[in-house]
């Protein structure tokens, strides 16, 4: 992603402003993606539309890309 594409990206999440106990942690030492090892920027506690919970991580891939990963859980 384009990181001018961020903000509208957030825009489209519904952030939970007082997430539960089930937020999700994900450490921040780099993640293995398949472009290469990614830095974590931040993390969006969601409100999940089908799911018991929706987390939405942004990663620096490089000075001109970040990288979003989508973790759920919904049974």
């Amino acid at each position: 992603m384009d990181p001018a594409e961020l903000d509208l990206f957030v825009s489209q999440l519904q952030i939970e402003t007082n997430p539960n106990s089930y937020a999700f942690t994900i450490g921040g030492h780099g993640f293995p993606l398949e472009w290469g090892t990614a830095t974590l920027l931040s993390r969006y506690p969601c409100k999940s539309p089908v799911g018991d919970f929706l987390v939405a991580a942004v990663w620096q891939v490089d000075e001109s890309h970040l990288g979003v990963t989508l973790y759920t859980d919904w049974n």
